[in-house]
């Protein structure tokens, strides 16, 4: 196995790191038990009301927040102090690229698990996507409290341990079921929450280095602390994009949010070693859906009005077990309720196949658990949403969106997308690990007149004008300093997928 390892570059010398968890072996969802009856839930009440509270990555160019009660890039919808507890302010850039731009391109991220057994679906989540609802909560403080380390100065206390020169460690459960605010009845039946029985210790880390600054690294602990062994266990990262540029002035000519956003999938990218191979990446992206042309880089405006020419994602790093696999779904925010835009892409149905009934009357936001599980564990990867409008009747693999709209969601709008991987098997007491890379890159709209190929439907032209490079080269960084391609981190013989290339006479390493 060579996931599950970091790697720390310090000036020059590459030093590996082991996480410092036991991840038990698991089995592929092949070899997984029939789903087995319910046992009571093990919930705990919570002994005092948590303190819920931000640290925020800002040491690279790409900035992010976390929280003690889950996720990534979080926007303070339980916290009403946005001050942040490890450094008593609040960072400016929410989701920022590059860091001090006022271009934000993440509104918001957060963790999925659901599992299944005889009695249907339970999925567990930091937030719900739709509603000020989520399930996993830190302990009371002190226990509660985020951790921050840093190698940055060795005479510092927070240097003992750390991996990166922004570490932060936060704990999270999902087995409190009352007193709290963001736990609501399921939108089916109005079912209380019934928690999986999850502690997740999540750890993410960031540089400054050149190489190493427009990404931060999460990884996931997630533990079976409950009374069952789970079953059939889908993880997945849910991203709400809302790439704007932020004016932080109420009079300004230049409102914060963009007309739309587009997102899209990207299963690998030519090397930018121009060695002939291929990077495999599994990047799902988002972006705004023209770069906002009408400001700085794309017109002669002073800065910061800045256009939103960037683009950011997610990739997963985990090796994961024979028998998992990844899914992409997307879907329209349809956060105003208007049931037309209920839409995201379904897969057309094999011949004498069914097709999932959402029972919401559409077939986007995903609502209540079964319909939840359904978008973590449909094996599905969605087709680019600048797509939507050239998807037809005659569409072989994919059911046609409803004419009316199709052209306003190809044309950008807001949207989420979900990028989840399984099934795992986690018995009681064991651990399964997620590890992946929140990713930006620059120079991705190269075009400021690119919007109206959308508008045309000239697609591929439209593609043309997008250059991926910079975040693809960055998400190939991620995976290098996420697991040292080559070699044997962890010593079981595996040493991963690697290449070597020969380029001018120069080894170049790769994956």
């Amino acid at each position: 196995m060579s996931g599950g390892v970091l790697v720390r570059y310090v000036q020059g010398i590459v030093t590996l790191f082991l996480l410092a968890s036991v991840t038990f072996p698991l089995m592929p969802a092949s070899a997984a038990l029939r789903p087995q009856p319910r046992q009571q839930s093990a919930s705990l009440l919570p002994s005092g009301i948590p303190e819920l509270c931000f640290g925020s990555h800002s040491v690279g160019k790409l900035c992010c927040r976390v929280s003690n009660y889950g996720g990534i890039f979080q926007w303070d919808y339980f916290i009403f102090d946005p001050d942040e507890c490890v450094v008593g302010a609040r960072h400016p850039d929410l989701g920022g690229y590059p860091k001090s731009s006022r271009v934000e391109y993440t509104f918001a991220g957060d963790i999925w698990i659901g599992t299944r057994d005889e009695d249907g679906p339970r999925v567990s989540v930091t937030w719900d996507g739709e509603s000020y609802n989520g399930e996993f909560y830190p302990e009371p403080m002190p226990f509660g409290a985020i951790e921050h380390r840093s190698t940055t100065d060795p005479s510092a206390p927070e240097f003992e341990s750390a991996i990166s020169e922004e570490d932060y460690i936060v704990v999270y459960r999902d087995t409190f079921t009352v007193g709290l605010p963001g736990l609501t009845p399921d939108y089916f039946g109005q079912r209380p929450h019934e928690p999986l029985g999850l502690e997740v210790t999540q750890r993410s880390y960031a540089w400054s280095y050149g190489y190493a600054d427009d990404f931060v690294l999460f990884d996931l602990q997630i533990k079976n602390v409950g009374r069952d062994d789970l079953n059939f266990v889908y993880v997945g990262i849910l991203v709400n994009p809302d790439v704007r540029f932020v004016s932080y002035d109420p009079m300004s000519v230049f409102p914060d949010r963009t007309p739309g956003d587009l997102c899209g999938f990207l299963p690998s990218f030519p090397s930018w070693r121009d060695c002939g191979a291929i990077d495999t990446l599994g990047l799902a992206w988002h972006a705004d859906a023209d770069g906002d042309p009408a400001r700085g880089e794309f017109r002669d405006l002073p800065d910061p009005y800045r256009s939103c020419t960037g683009v950011a994602g997610i990739r997963m790093l985990s090796q994961l077990p024979e028998g998992t696999r990844v899914s992409y779904n997307w879907w329209v925010n349809n956060f105003v309720g208007d049931l037309q835009y209920e839409f995201g892409p379904r897969a057309r149905p094999a011949p004498g196949g069914t097709l999932f009934n959402f029972h919401t009357g559409g077939s986007g936001m995903p609502r209540g658990d079964r319909n939840k599980y359904h978008v973590l564990s449909n094996g599905e990867i969605d087709y680019d949403q600048a797509y939507t409008a050239t998807i037809g009747p005659g569409n072989p693999n994919w059911l046609d969106p409803p004419p009316e709209i199709a052209q306003d969601v190809a044309d950008g709008i807001t949207v989420m997308y979900l990028l989840s991987a399984g099934p795992f098997f986690i018995p009681k007491g064991a651990t399964q690990a997620i590890a992946f890379a929140y990713v930006a890159g620059e120079r991705f709209h190269t075009d400021p007149n690119n919007g109206r190929n959308l508008d045309n439907r000239e697609i591929d032209r439209y593609y043309e004008n997008l250059d991926f490079s910079d975040i693809a080269r960055n998400a190939t960084w991620a995976g290098w300093v996420y697991d040292n391609p080559g070699v044997d981190t962890d010593g079981d013989g595996y040493f991963g997928e690697s290449r070597i290339s020969v380029v001018d006479s120069q080894l170049i390493g790769g994956e």
